[in-house]
């Protein structure tokens, strides 16, 4: 992810699970998590994502089987627990 240039990723987000698909380069998300990592050379911050459905906020990547983002996964893991 860019997150002081546009075209150079400088950061990286890690969730619990892999969120589905793909976002278009240059689409704008906002998120909130705790840094875990850093590296001077290459310049990269990564980041702990918790709650992707609540501290991730523009994610509408699509995947091949027509899911979106973590909401919806999220959903989907809620209604199958017992």
């Amino acid at each position: 992810m860019a997150v002081f240039e546009p075209t150079v990723a400088d950061a990286t987000l890690e969730f619990e699970d892999p969120l589905p698909g793909d976002m278009p380069v240059g689409s704008p998300i906002e998120f909130k998590g705790a840094g875990k990592s850093f590296t001077a050379s290459p310049f990269n911050l990564t980041f702990d994502i918790i709650d992707a459905e609540k501290d991730l906020k523009g994610w509408t990547g699509v995947d091949a089987k027509g899911t979106k983002g973590p909401a919806k996964q999220q959903k989907a893991k809620a209604k199958g627990a017992k």
